[in-house]
């Protein structure tokens, strides 16, 4: 056990002490009191700033030892964003890998989400209500179900295991609240996109409430600045969410949600795979989405609200399918399943002089089902197999924070151990596979891992907050790469796959420093982060070192890669030049990136692929009365990339590039608004990922009634 950990634990025990020392002192005086006495003065604007996913419980901005970035109800209604990735790219520090829908990836303190949306190779975890989905891809979560985001950079892995080593974010679902209103909505706007929504919801009694969204949006083929017209590029989605919320008592609730996306949509190719300059309008690949996802919450207080117990039980399921080809004559289609359920229980005790702890127990089980099938000539054949994956985590996580000196100092301490059993299994039943490897082996292999944290923040002043923190992250290792063990048939010379049992987690220690400043008219603020990665898992497989053949064929597996180091900063910026100069509307200026001093691979000395050395979005906000208009800037700075679509996939440069939105809402009525946009307004030619260039100027209105 490293001194750190042993450090972690030393402090959370000490804390604890201290807490259980004083529980059966004489009742806190007023500690609610004592909050807002410290913060009224310079933070009463920001008391409804409060995030859940730093810490698993209700805590103000202002006390946390990292930065929470928050994307609200607001945020979301006037970006008019087709996408949920599309939103945070043009809100948040990091980057977004934007394939076509719905594959859109995001980029976190130089950790991706994921080469294809999975939650075994992400490296970003992606939540809802604060547990996982079965895959790590944004595109097809639906907006309207949103009731604001919370993003918390840097590792989590003390609080939510595997996949947290860049970040957390995490999506948090409408609840009702109010009397029972209903929305209804409608869109339109270039390449005939289109876009129709109903919400419904509000509390029907003391006993229930309830909020259900449904949608259906489309888009056909775009044209782009350079490229000409994106053939085969369109979709179309349909996505249903909703809440159900039984109050019980006051001290007694139950929650029930649902959702179910589906989502249709075409691919196109390059004419030349070697140098793109316009796209094919006959070869196509077609695919579909579907995604069904259910979960209960149970929340009980006791002892005067002083111990909370929250119970949560979630299932989710992905489905991809592709076509490429035509899928009823000639085609290859691939599936894949995605699987993941478990529950989370966690019990939360608030002591004496502002105190909280939290313990918890989760298991999780995630899954991964895939096969390949060829038609041809109205026939179908199951070929090229690959096992199923399954990956089963036992995990219990403890957390202590503490507010004192009258809530100017707040210092949070948490240990999480988390056991997992990585099981590759047949195909059995998904039918039977043509040349079925007799050589297949179900294997079952099983690790842990122990991730801490520690961090605190002081309140200089009513104005300046410090903070610091130094925790872990981790990813475990995919199933196959611990414990595959089958023939791989391949257009090279066949080769057996076999994992590698002493394959270790990727860990990553992140040292962090930061400041907010706040005034009434300016707030600025910037984050230091220092991050050594260690034991770095492997995206292929590659020939064993130890030059062992089977039957006279090569062997590959998988190994830990060296050491990297990633370092940056993180910025923001707020200046409310309304306010300032004292005009007659709001005028909000705000700005937030990020810059890499460091993002190197240890072993070859080169930089990271695709991580942009820095990024900058701002927004220009006025309102007056009932109108107000956003401008959007988003500049992506160069990043390096490896070129899969080129032979012999070279290591590639790409130039940064930037793009203005600008958006409007007028609230023409108490119950009658038009809202809209136009996106890319200096027609820009650009692109997140190399191949996939973004649509030309273009535009939206639409119209939303209240009733």
């Amino acid at each position: 056990m490293n001194v750190f950990i042993k450090l972690c634990i030393f402090l959370f025990a000490i804390l604890l002490l201290f807490s259980f020392q004083n529980l059966s002192a004489q009742e806190e005086p007023a500690a609610e009191e004592k909050t807002a006495e410290v913060v009224s003065e310079s933070d009463a604007a920001d008391l409804g700033k409060v995030v859940v996913t730093a810490t698993k419980t209700a805590q103000n901005v202002k006390d946390l030892p990292v930065h929470a970035e928050i994307i609200t109800a607001e945020d979301i209604k006037e970006a008019k964003a087709e996408s949920v990735a599309q939103l945070i790219n043009n809100r948040i520090s990091g980057h977004v890998h934007q394939y076509n829908m719905p594959l859109q990836l995001v980029n976190m303190r130089g950790y991706l989400g994921g080469t294809h949306g999975y939650n075994f190779d992400s490296s970003v975890l992606i939540l809802v209500d604060g547990h996982k989905m079965a895959g790590a891809g944004l595109g097809t979560i639906s907006l309207e179900m949103i009731e604001r985001i919370e993003i918390i950079n840097g590792p989590a892995s003390a609080l939510y295991g595997s996949n947290a080593l860049g970040g957390v974010i995490n999506i948090i679902t409408r609840k009702p609240k109010g009397p029972v209103k209903s929305l209804l909505g409608a869109t339109y706007g270039s390449f005939n996109y289109a876009e129709g929504y109903y919400n419904i919801g509000g509390i029907v009694n003391d006993f229930f409430g309830f909020n259900v969204s449904t949608s259906y949006t489309k888009r056909g083929e775009f044209e782009t600045v350079d490229y000409g017209t994106a053939y085969n590029h369109k979709y179309e989605m349909f996505k249903s969410q909703g809440n159900f919320i039984f109050t019980i008592n006051e001290n007694n609730n139950l929650r029930l949600g649902y959702t179910y996306d589906k989502v249709e949509y075409t691919t196109g190719k390059w004419l030349n795979s070697e140098k793109f300059t316009e796209y094919d309008s006959d070869v196509t690949s077609e695919s579909f989405k579907d995604r069904a996802h259910m979960d209960a919450e149970y929340n009980m207080d006791l002892f005067k609200k002083k111990i909370h117990w929250m119970a949560i039980g979630f299932f989710d399921w992905q489905e991809s399918d592709t076509y490429n080809g035509n899928p009823i004559t000639t085609s290859t289609q691939y599936i894949t399943d995605l699987y993941s359920y478990g529950t989370d229980q966690q019990l939360t005790f608030k002591l004496p002089f502002n105190n909280e702890v939290v313990f918890g127990y989760t298991y999780e089980v995630d899954e991964k089902k895939n096969k390949k099938i060829a038609i041809s000539g109205g026939e179908m054949k199951h070929v090229n197999y690959t096992p199923n994956l399954q990956q089963i985590n036992h995990s219990l996580y403890a957390q202590d924070k503490i507010d004192l000196l009258e809530n100017r100092l707040n210092i949070i301490a948490g240990i999480r151990y988390d056991y997992f059993e990585d099981v590759t299994k047949k195909q059995s039943d998904w039918g039977e596979v043509e040349d079925y490897p007799e050589e297949f082996e179900e294997n079952a292999k099983s690790f842990d891992n122990i991730s801490p944290r520690v961090g605190a923040s002081f309140k200089i002043s009513q104005r300046l907050k410090v903070r610091t923190s130094v925790g872990q992250g981790f990813k475990a290792p995919a199933p196959d790469q611990l414990s595959a063990y089958y023939l791989v048939n391949s257009s090279d010379p066949n080769y057996y796959l076999i994992g590698n049992s002493d394959l270790k987690p990727e860990v990553s220690t992140t040292y962090e420093g930061g400041f907010d400043f706040d005034m009434p008219a300016l707030s600025f603020g910037s984050t230091f982060f220092y991050t050594k990665s260690k034991d770095r898992l492997p995206t292929s497989a590659e020939e064993n070192k130890e030059g062992i053949t089977i039957d006279g064929l090569n062997v590959r597996t998988y190994y830990n890669i060296d050491e990297a180091t990633i370092s940056g900063t993180e910025a923001y910026i707020t200046i409310p030049l309304g306010q300032l100069f004292k005009l007659p509307l709001l005028l909000d200026l705000s700005s937030k990136g990020q810059y890499y001093f460091k993002y190197e691979d240890e072993a070859t000395g080169e930089n990271l692929r695709d991580v942009n050395v820095y990024d900058i979005k701002s927004q220009l906000r006025a309102a007056y009365n009932v109108v107000s208009v956003t401008l959007a800037h988003v500049y992506i700075g160069e990043s390096t990339y490896k070129n899969f679509d080129k032979t012999g996939n070279p290591i590639e440069e790409k130039a940064p590039f930037q793009y203005f939105d600008l958006t409007f809402a007028y609230q023409a009525l108490e119950w009658l608004s038009v809202n809209g946009g136009i996106f890319n307004v200096l027609n820009e030619q650009y692109e997140f990922v190399y191949g996939y260039p973004m649509p030309e100027r273009n535009y939206k209105i639409g119209v939303e009634m209240a009733f």
